[in-house]
């Protein structure tokens, strides 16, 4: 199994470098809620490469994002930080 997750991995950091925008359709599957699955994974892995690939690609897409309506997500105390750092509180 680990040669599989390998290739996923490296796979994946490919895709998040070359990624040219965030989804954004506010349902599960956008990028901000991807990102913030892969980031969980990579910690847990200590997979370092993948990890700072999606952390690169949240600081492109989401740094500049401001007063996010995430008030309403079951996660949103979570995501609001991990994908909106600079997001007024």
């Amino acid at each position: 199994m680990a040669p599989l997750a390998q290739e996923v991995s490296k796979r994946l950091v490919q895709y998040f470098k070359n990624l040219p925008h965030p989804m954004r359709c506010g349902l599960r599957p956008n990028t901000a809620d991807v990102s913030t699955f892969m980031t969980d994974y990579a910690e847990t892995v200590a997979d370092g490469a993948l990890r700072e690939a999606v952390i690169k690609s949240d600081e492109k897409f989401f740094s500049e994002d401001r007063d996010c309506p995430t008030a309403y997500k079951p996660a949103a105390r979570i995501s609001s930080r991990r994908v909106s750092p600079k997001r007024a509180s």
